[in-house]
């Protein structure tokens, strides 16, 4: 298709991922997101890779951007991160992937990350609706988003049956009057340890309902082309409305959070307020509601 492109890091043949990127473009939809990939077997971090480019570019012209909807997959990270530089690790099976993007608006910048959470979390229900339309479940219906138990955890994980499966970092700059925003993704997809991963969930729902085992396990790259169709969507979507309020009810069936009840310490510790959580404030962080109904942002 017109603007496909694939190419590997290769050091004397030494660096050729194994990702084929023929079965992931067959399987991408999107007008630009995702449509340039660049492919290694190692890399030190896909996010480094990224972020160093975009603040190269935005420091020097003489420096070659890499484009934006450019997609780097690695299939191992030495030095992967998380938020708050956690060291992010990178097994086997895991997908691991770092996508860059162009955002024209300040205020609606945070929302970046939570949309790559959803995009992710609709990413894994879409394959394990593909996989019971196969078996003999019972009462089964696609796109109900509750095919497996996948859920956000606010602000950037992803969890399922309390075990921590994935996570989404998101670095920012500012050039030429918009950000380029590196929007990095780690989801554990078919590396049972340390916690699960989306294979052994697909597969222990299907267990569990008496069906049988999928027919093939989900592949890194239909995991990551199905996440590039909704990210691209989402992300037109915000930019289109200028705000989340179109996307914040998806959003909250896809958290873990509402009604959660949560303490908010003040003066030191000395005072203490209990917080029932409702969702989110147009600035992106936790909006929250005490027993007289006052309204506190949570940061």
């Amino acid at each position: 298709g017109g603007g496909e492109d694939s190419s590997s890091a290769d050091d004397a043949g030494a660096n050729v991922s194994t990702f084929d990127a023929a079965a992931y473009l067959g399987s991408l939809h999107t007008r630009r997101d995702g449509r340039v990939l660049l492919a290694a077997r190692e890399l030190p971090s896909t996010q480094n890779l990224m972020q160093e480019n975009a603040a190269a570019v935005a420091a020097s012209a003489a420096v070659t951007a890499i484009p934006a909807g450019a997609v780097c997959v690695a299939d191992k990270q030495v030095s992967g991160r998380g938020r708050g530089g956690n060291v992010w690790t990178s097994p086997d099976g895991c997908l691991m992937f770092s996508l860059l993007t162009r955002h024209a608006v300040g205020s609606t910048l945070p929302f970046i990350q939570y949309i790559a959470t959803m995009a992710a979390v609709e990413a894994i229900q879409e394959a394990a609706d593909d996989a019971l339309s196969k078996s003999p479940s019972p009462g089964f219906r696609r796109g109900t988003g509750r095919a497996v138990d996948v859920r956000i955890k606010w602000p950037n994980d992803l969890y399922s049956g309390g075990l921590k499966i994935g996570g989404v970092l998101c670095n920012s700059t500012y050039s030429g009057g918009a950000f380029d925003v590196v929007v990095g993704v780690g989801i554990n997809l078919d590396n049972a340890e340390p916690t699960t991963c989306v294979n052994r969930i697909i597969a222990e729902r299907l267990a569990r309902d008496g069906g049988l085992p999928p027919p093939a396990p989900l592949t890194r790259e239909r995991l990551l082309a199905s996440f590039m169709n909704r990210f691209e969507a989402l992300a037109q979507l915000l930019a289109d409305s200028g705000g989340f309020a179109p996307l914040e009810d998806s959003y909250l069936r896809q958290w873990l959070h509402t009604d959660q009840q949560v303490v908010l310490e003040e003066d030191g510790g000395v005072g203490k307020v209990q917080l029932t959580v409702k969702g989110v404030t147009p600035t992106g962080y936790l909006l929250a509601v005490d027993g007289a109904g006052a309204r506190y942002e949570l940061h």
